[in-house]
């Protein structure tokens, strides 16, 4: 089994070919059955795992060095400025840049960018999250123009945004960060609050900080979003802390500096959160 790196701007991809492994496979299949040669029953199955082991030892030896390609604008990429990077169900990349939202094949780009006029385009210029959901549905985070929901047949965008005569709208149209926790729910990050998506309703319950409740989310800026376990949230915030949230009482802990970081750090944004699927040790980055 070979292994690839694959960098776009600055953001690296990583790929496993095992799929040239198994081509190779069935190409010397097929050239038995031309030969009349054609392995039957037990016999086929031992030739493949063989054959495949074998192979993919020796394609692995032949890959001591990680090579890079480079996309670029002259490839087809919208812009050069990635945000974000999703590989979907079929296979496909997704990029999220400062100007538009672009789909890679292996081969050519599919750019897909925002229209004023087309209620169906994509909800803004910037892109700065992108999800995949359990259900296969890509979900899109913009910096100005809210979230939405894309529909791989029609390639339409539905978008959800911040109405400020509907508590239940989105609470902002500056979309962080998006995430589906183990019980199918969406949380969608914001500027100015964080959303849990009733998906019956397709409406928004909103969080927000609360002056003089110790119990709320201890601010508004949302940066990152994980789970510590089925009913907790783990919540990053922009301005440097970090806190659960219970789903059965709606209660915000924060978990204080002593037990994170210095009181120094407490100013340095939270970027990202992601459990370790090993253990239940959590990474954690922020700038510096």
């Amino acid at each position: 089994m070979s292994l690839d790196i694959t960098s776009t701007g600055s953001v690296i991809g990583l790929r496993m070919t095992l799929r040239d492994d198994l081509r190779t496979t069935n190409n010397y299949l097929r050239t038995l059955r031309s030969m009349s040669l054609q392995p039957r029953g037990t016999s086929l199955r031992i030739i493949q795992i063989l054959f495949l082991l074998i192979f993919s030892v020796f394609s692995h030896g032949q890959n001591n060095q990680i090579q890079f390609d480079h996309l670029t604008i002259e490839d087809g990429l919208s812009q050069g400025s990635v945000y974000s990077i999703l590989q979907d169900n079929r296979g496909f990349m997704w990029f999220g840049t400062r100007f538009g939202l672009n789909r890679y094949d292996g081969h050519d780009f599919k750019v897909f960018t925002h229209d004023p006029e087309d209620k169906n385009s994509l909800p803004g210029y910037r892109i700065l999250d992108l999800y995949l959901d359990h259900s296969g549905t890509i979900w899109v985070g913009s910096e100005t123009n809210g979230l939405a929901r894309y529909n791989q047949n029609t390639e339409n965008f539905h978008k959800f945004q911040y109405d400020q005569t509907d508590s239940s709208s989105l609470s902002s149209n500056l979309v962080t960060c998006i995430f589906e926790d183990s019980k199918q729910i969406l949380w969608v990050g914001t500027r100015d609050g964080l959303n849990r998506f009733d998906v019956t309703r397709q409406k928004f319950i909103r969080y927000y900080y609360q002056e003089n409740d110790s119990t709320s989310l201890p601010s508004n800026h949302i940066s990152a979003i994980s789970e510590v376990s089925p009913g907790n949230i783990l919540v990053g915030f922009g301005s440097g802390q970090i806190a659960t949230l219970n789903l059965e009482s709606g209660r915000c802990k924060e978990i204080r500096n002593g037990e994170f970081w210095p009181a120094t750090s407490s100013s340095r944004g939270i970027e990202c959160i992601i459990k370790d699927i090993n253990n239940d040790f959590f990474w954690i980055s922020r700038f510096t």
